[in-house]
């Protein structure tokens, strides 16, 4: 996923020498976070993503893990359906059970004619084509 954000950036005056001034307040913004905030992000694999990359990339110094993590998911996954800590992604698609039941109902049906011919192939031969005495 691609976080689009912006950086406000505060400077102190200009110091002699007409060097830049020092950054005194630097405030981040990022698009999805401001749309999982306002629960307008739906997608959960992009909610997820932003999440594990502020919990990797932008974790504050000084800040528990634990705490940050609480702060992440209330900010990014709490709004987003399907995002919660208890919620599983599909582990397979579930056509893949009708396909399967189909190819074994298929090859038993075959197996059974096959059987039913060897059986009884000879017998309904026999009486078909027998030669009165």
């Amino acid at each position: 996923a691609v976080v689009q954000g912006r950086w406000v950036l505060t400077l102190d005056e200009e110091v002699e020498d007409g060097a830049a001034g020092r950054v005194i307040l630097a405030e981040e913004s990022l698009s999805l976070v401001d749309l999982a905030s306002a629960s307008r992000l739906r997608n959960r694999r992009v909610a997820q993503d932003v999440a594990e990359w502020l919990d990797v990339a932008r974790r504050p110094e000084g800040v528990a893990p634990e705490v940050w993590e609480g702060r992440v998911r209330d900010a990014v996954l709490s709004g987003v359906p399907g995002a919660g800590p208890l919620d599983i992604d599909p582990s397979e698609d579930p056509t893949d059970g009708v396909l399967a039941f189909g190819a074994v109902a298929l090859v038993s049906a075959a197996l059974f004619g096959v059987a039913t011919s060897a059986v009884l192939g000879p017998a309904i031969y026999d009486a078909a084509y027998a030669i009165p005495y």
